[in-house]
């Protein structure tokens, strides 16, 4: 049966000779060992290992997380030229370590192999019993984690509700034991949000643009947009503790 490509890796190991690599571990499809305290944990949904070319969470060429978080960190630019690819592995690893990331995906594996793995498919097979969850181990990890400030969940479609049960729980239960963690939906980093491109900007530009404005309050950007169903913006401190001026987005 399907399982999650990034179960049990100790990427030290599986990268030897990238420095940047070493000291990063998943267990349970969390990456609950890292050279720094993480700050922030994005849960995702599932990353299979069947067909999947990833080398890390988000690493797949339709996915804009890396590009961002690399534009971010890039003297500040806004992200207005053409998608121009997936950092390295190494490079990844260190956008991790300045941005103070971890990362979890709420299923660690399928009852049956799919045609494809898109969250739409994942819901019906979550809603037939068909998938290992994942809640109970990133309710643990969150709780032991103190240096964890912010949750992100990268779907905001609440159609799919057996998945999104799933996200609530953890919210639920993490909250009985540390109120102080923040949680919020952003806009998916896949780029099939629902969300039209703004004027002149590249698909990883706006949603760069979203998930620094969107439902932020006070809302001080230039061209402000509407509540958009409740997605949340990455945390401003944070961001701006990490050297991004939100204020060119």
């Amino acid at each position: 049966m399907p399982r999650h490509k990034f179960l049990n890796v100790d990427f030290g190991q599986l990268y030897p000779n990238i420095a940047s690599a070493q000291g990063f571990k998943t267990q349970n499809a969390i990456l609950n060992t890292t050279p720094y305290k993480p700050e922030v944990l994005i849960i995702g949904t599932f990353n299979p290992d069947d067909g999947n070319e990833a080398e890390f969470f988000y690493g797949r060429n339709r996915n804009y997380l890396w590009r961002i978080f690399e534009n971010f960190s890039n003297n500040n630019n806004a992200l207005n030229g053409p998608n121009h690819g997936i950092p390295q592995i190494g490079h990844i690893f260190e956008l991790c370590t300045k941005f103070k990331l971890s990362f979890a995906d709420l299923i660690t594996e399928t009852e049956v192999e799919l045609n494809d793995y898109s969250d739409t498919l994942l819901n019906r097979e979550c809603n037939r019993g068909q998938i290992q969850n994942n809640v109970e181990e990133i309710v643990k990890y969150i709780c032991e984690t103190d240096s964890i400030k912010y949750v992100y969940f990268t779907t905001k479609n609440e159609n799919l509700r057996c998945l999104w049960q799933l996200w609530l729980n953890i919210e639920t239960l993490v909250h009985i034991e540390r109120s102080d963690v923040e949680f919020g939906s952003i806009l998916t980093p896949s780029g099939m949000g629902g969300v039209d491109n703004f004027n002149g900007l590249h698909r990883a530009a706006t949603i760069a643009r979203y998930w620094i404005w969107v439902n932020a309050i006070p809302n001080i950007h230039p061209q402000p947009f509407p509540n958009q169903n409740g997605y949340a913006h990455l945390n401003h401190q944070w961001l701006q503790g990490c050297n991004v001026n939100i204020n060119i987005y």
